[in-house]
């Protein structure tokens, strides 16, 4: 009888996929920290322009970034809820850069 494909990974393949797989899961969850760590840079840097936006100004991006960064600051360290804004945050940050990126990618291909 033939061996199908489920036998050919029980006996020995296994090794190969899990070489070629966790390189894979490493780069992903690598991305992914990535990702969650620059996404509260993107939520500072759009808080910080919009307490900070004037009538057709154009300013560096240093101070809006900075007055984001410090209220974000602020509101992940308060206590009980802190930790709920965190969360919060971080996903609102990581579906910016995802609609971003994804915008980015389109306009590039039309």
């Amino acid at each position: 009888m033939g061996h199908s494909t489920f036998d050919k990974l029980a006996a020995g393949d296994s090794f190969t996929l899990s070489m070629t797989a966790l390189p894979v899961g490493l780069a992903a969850l690598a991305l992914w920290i990535t990702g969650l760590y620059l996404a509260k840079i993107v939520i500072a840097l759009f808080l910080g322009r919009s307490l900070l936006a004037g009538e057709g100004e154009q300013r560096p991006l240093t101070l809006p970034l900075l007055v984001g960064l410090a209220l974000i600051f602020i509101a992940v360290n308060l206590p009980f809820i802190g930790p709920v804004i965190n969360v919060l945050l971080m996903t609102l940050g990581l579906g910016a850069l995802l609609l971003a990126l994804y915008r980015n990618r389109q306009s590039a291909a039309a």
